[in-house]
């Protein structure tokens, strides 16, 4: 699939694959229906690789950690343009929206376990919705920086995605303190869910 770094997905011909992977025709047609069957297999393995660093977190701190969310957008970055093709969805990938949609799951998945386990309340919010919120969050902030060509580096973006987690999912987290805005009087207002 290293075709896909060279051209477009809807560019791509089955006889371009074949060629490239020195298998014939009727070799990949054994294993997948098609090319997008084929994408759908490379983007799953993909997944693994994230789903091995979502499962190393073992809290939520961990999840929003700074080194946690470097590692996400690396290797994102590394593989820029199959991520691009599943949640940019600029070129009508049909399985890109299914396959977007198995990211998100997976990801609201375990961070509502890990929210269920940290065993707190979140200021009456149902976990199911702040673990949503998160995830969505989260691929949104991909999905933007993909848009964009990678207008920053993954360190960039680790540090403006936990920014934007301070103030959207932080001041849910049992013990947080926030800063919120300033007053008119100048006083730092914060949020503490103790």
């Amino acid at each position: 699939m290293h075709l896909i770094s060279e051209k477009r997905y809807d560019q791509i011909a089955v006889n371009e694959l074949v060629e490239r992977a020195s298998v014939s025709r009727a070799t990949l047609y054994l294993h997948y229906a098609d090319k997008d069957a084929l994408f759908a297999e490379v983007a799953r393995q993909q997944f693994e690789t994230v789903n091995q660093l979502f499962q190393a977190w073992h809290n939520m701190r961990d999840a929003f950690a700074e080194s946690s969310c470097r590692k996400l957008f690396g290797l994102v970055a590394e593989n820029s343009r199959i991520y691009s093709l599943i949640l940019c969805d600029g070129e009508g990938l049909v399985v890109g929206t299914r396959l977007r949609g198995e990211l998100l799951q997976r990801l609201e998945a375990r961070l509502e376990a890990l929210l269920r386990a940290d065993e707190a309340t979140y200021l009456n919010v149902p976990v199911e919705l702040l673990s949503g919120f998160a995830a969505h969050a989260l691929v949104g902030q991909l999905s933007w920086w993909l848009a964009r060509d990678l207008p920053f580096s993954a360190e960039t973006m680790a540090q403006i995605s936990r920014q934007l987690q301070l103030f959207g999912i932080m001041p849910f987290m049992p013990g947080a303190t926030v800063p919120l805005f300033k007053a008119p009087n100048g006083e730092r207002q914060t949020l503490n869910n103790e």
